[in-house]
């Protein structure tokens, strides 16, 4: 990493509820504020990384 280098780690739960695909309207709020900050720091590199698990059922999973 290098020594300028910005790296934030978010629990699910702080961006989406249980279950669900959508993301919670604050932190959709917090992306929005994100967003503009790196809109006015156009030189700024984003590397945005996710997953998902394996618990519910198979049919839930498949949503």
């Amino acid at each position: 990493m290098r020594d300028n280098t910005l790296k934030i780690n978010l629990d699910s739960e702080v961006s989406f509820s249980k279950g669900s695909a959508e993301i919670k309207p604050r932190f959709r709020q917090v992306l929005k504020k994100l967003a503009k900050l790196v809109k006015k720091h156009n030189q700024t590199v984003v590397f945005i990384v996710g997953h998902t698990d394996n618990k519910g059922s198979k049919a839930s999973n498949q949503k």
